[in-house]
């Protein structure tokens, strides 16, 4: 469900014409940009956790040209610039990045937990 959601909040915050934008903010020097990597990032780092496959993130890549074409072509006052791409790909470079080390940690508090429940000669046994 966590996916679903961060994948519908990136279609809508891409693909919203450029009217219903909020028009305060922007003035922010990279802003933007920044909002450009969290969209991005969103979706990409809730697969990567939800233990998806890092091979979750190429539809994200391929996504950031053409929702800069699609902006530029379809919808209202939004424009295509090629420093939206590269921020939307370093959002989900990023992700996939945190994503993984979450991923380890989780796996090695398990270990850990496991590993205190079991008796200690066993653990020396199996080598935990």
């Amino acid at each position: 469900m966590l996916l679903v959601l961060a994948v519908a909040a990136h279609l809508v915050v891409l693909y919203l014409p450029g009217e219903d934008l909020p028009a305060q903010g922007f003035e922010i020097p990279f802003l933007d940009k920044l909002i450009h990597v969290a969209v991005f990032a969103a979706p990409t780092l809730a697969a990567v956790v939800l233990g998806r496959s890092a091979w979750w993130s190429v539809p994200f890549l391929v996504h950031a040209p053409v929702s800069e074409w699609a902006q530029a072509t379809f919808v209202r006052q939004r424009s295509g610039d090629l420093w939206d791409i590269v921020s939307d790909v370093v959002g989900v470079v990023l992700a996939v990045a945190v994503g993984r080390r979450l991923q380890r940690g989780l796996v090695a508090g398990r270990e850990r937990e496991y590993a205190s429940r079991v008796p200690l000669a066993r653990q020396v046994s199996t080598g935990l």
